[in-house]
């Protein structure tokens, strides 16, 4: 089976609303270049949401090694924006679907920021949606989350 390399591309969806979509072999370098990328791009900043959709990529050649390295890189790209990220690995992959989680891990316990790991596109923006918007106490959901569940 032939491996392509890591390729991606973002789609603004408004001022601080991108999506990201990556595909081909998934590799530490190719992560460092996408968020390299992602954080040149003249829309991020602070409250930046991103929906990273992973579904189509082979995670097959990456390791926890990696995954560790890529959530050192994420975490010095998005120091200081309380960047949120969806992050949707597939359901057609538990070994995608397990890296992403170790990789909601490792982000979790280094930056500002938040994550959540989904196997569905529409639910990762759904999810996202919903931190701006308030909840019936008029409360915004993610102060209401954060209450809830302190490790938010």
């Amino acid at each position: 089976m032939t491996r392509f390399p890591m390729e991606f591309e973002f789609t603004w969806i408004d001022s601080s609303l991108v999506v990201c979509r990556s595909s081909g072999a998934a590799s530490a370098d190719g992560f460092a270049a996408l968020l390299s990328e992602l954080a040149a791009q003249p829309e991020f900043g602070l409250g930046v949401r991103v929906l990273a959709d992973h579904s189509e990529l082979d995670a097959s050649g990456i390791s926890a090694g990696d995954i560790e390295r890529i959530a050192e890189v994420r975490a010095v790209s998005a120091r200081g924006t309380g960047m949120r990220t969806a992050l949707v690995a597939g359901s057609d992959s538990p070994a995608r679907y397990g890296l992403a989680r170790m990789f909601e891990a490792y982000v979790v316990s280094q930056d500002d920021g938040s994550i959540k790991v989904f196997e569905d596109f529409g639910e990762g923006m759904a999810w996202l949606r919903a931190l701006d918007s308030p909840s019936p106490s008029g409360v915004p959901v993610e102060a209401e989350e954060a209450v809830a569940d302190p490790a938010v």
